[in-house]
């Protein structure tokens, strides 16, 4: 008992006014350098929202999300119709050009059509070594493509398809 209480009044701070004189233990020293730990090797599915039916190159429209869909490191992404979309998809600047897989997938509740005004003109053109993979589904509605035609010059895998309730 003694023994304790001459410890605790030997490394008290408060009575030694340097306890490190006689502490038995060696300081440990603190390295301070930075350094950069690599971590996984992988990329995360990007997920485009389509919620207005305008064809431009504003955000949430469908011509977009298909265009951020087809950027390098992109590929796999999903573009979701969202049930934002009240009326259909009106195709006044041209075709949609595909260049990486990826899924189109109507989330509306209602059947979505994307339809192409200029004539003479495709409503999808999946082109590029990257497109190799491209789906469009509609869980909770059809897809309808009307007034063009889809033109695949890559070999792609194309799906259309369609769940019933």
């Amino acid at each position: 008992m003694v023994r304790a209480l001459w410890n605790r009044l030997v490394h008290s701070r408060t009575l030694s006014p340097r306890p490190h004189l006689v502490s038995l233990r060696p300081r440990m020293r603190w390295d301070s350098r930075l350094s950069l730990e690599i971590l996984e090797d992988r990329l995360a599915l990007s997920t485009f929202l389509v919620i207005n039916c305008t064809d431009n190159l504003t955000p949430c429209s469908l011509r977009y999300a298909i265009a951020q869909a087809n950027l390098p490191g992109n590929d796999g992404s999903m573009v979701k119709i969202t049930n934002q979309v009240a009326g259909p998809i009106v195709l006044t600047a041209g075709e949609l050009h595909i260049n990486a897989s990826m899924t189109i997938e109507n989330l509306s509740g209602a059947d979505v059509e994307i339809r192409q005004d200029t004539a003479d003109a495709r409503v999808f053109h999946v082109a590029g070594a990257r497109a190799l993979d491209v789906a469009v589904t509609g869980l909770t509605g059809a897809v309808t493509i009307d007034g063009g035609s889809v033109d695949d010059t890559a070999a792609a895998s194309w799906w259309t398809t369609r769940s019933t309730p």
